[in-house]
């Protein structure tokens, strides 16, 4: 174990909380084979259009209630934890930046709603 694992698991993790799927599901057109969440991801970035992949994986629950650019930036942060060389994986204090980075804008965007967005609210009152 060392920190590029965990940072593997935090991608993982990134990942489940913008598709809203478990890291290891069955794989509905073959029952018998599990679906990894981490090729979801890498099959999102390989499309010609990346973003509009990407928003057919997005957690349905979130309603289209996020700003798809935080988002975005948020799931290549995933992609890029989930590099199979350990060397190539970002250092934790990066992901931290980065996230601090995608917080900023995802404030800006909520508060700049006319109808109050109860994900996001929930989410910046700690009640998520």
């Amino acid at each position: 174990m060392t920190s590029k694992t965990d940072v593997f698991a935090f991608g993982v993790v990134l990942a489940e909380l913008v598709t809203g799927q478990r890291a290891l599901t069955r794989d509905k057109k073959e029952p018998n084979k599990l679906k990894s969440l981490i090729l979801v991801i890498n099959t999102v970035f390989r499309h010609q259009n990346s973003e509009a992949a990407l928003e057919a994986e997005i957690d349905p629950n979130l309603r289209g209630n996020y700003p798809m650019e935080q988002v975005y930036k948020m799931a290549e942060l995933s992609k890029n934890c989930f590099s199979e060389e350990a060397a190539e994986r970002p250092e934790m204090r990066e992901i931290v930046q980065t996230l601090s980075q995608i917080l900023t804008p995802s404030i800006e965007w909520q508060a700049s709603l006319r109808e109050t967005s109860q994900v996001f609210t929930g989410l910046f009152n700690g009640k998520w």
